[in-house]
């Protein structure tokens, strides 16, 4: 599994942004530990409201990331 392979599932996520990207690999230290975090921690990071987390939970259901 490459780290890449979750790049590009955040990456087709509406909302998520190169900025909010950034800021989720920071906060979770890679972007696969943030995929899998919760709607408690997601509103941890900088610039993710409820609406985003929402459609992040939503979109997360229908993107899966180890198949790539």
């Amino acid at each position: 599994m490459t780290a890449r392979a979750y790049w590009l599932a955040w990456s087709q996520i509406p909302g998520v942004g190169t900025i909010l990207l950034k800021r989720l690999h920071e906060q979770f230290g890679c972007v696969s530990v943030a995929w899998e975090a919760d709607a408690v921690d997601l509103e941890t990071v900088e610039g993710i409201g409820w609406q985003t987390i929402e459609v992040i939970l939503k979109e997360r259901q229908k993107l899966d990331p180890k198949r790539r």
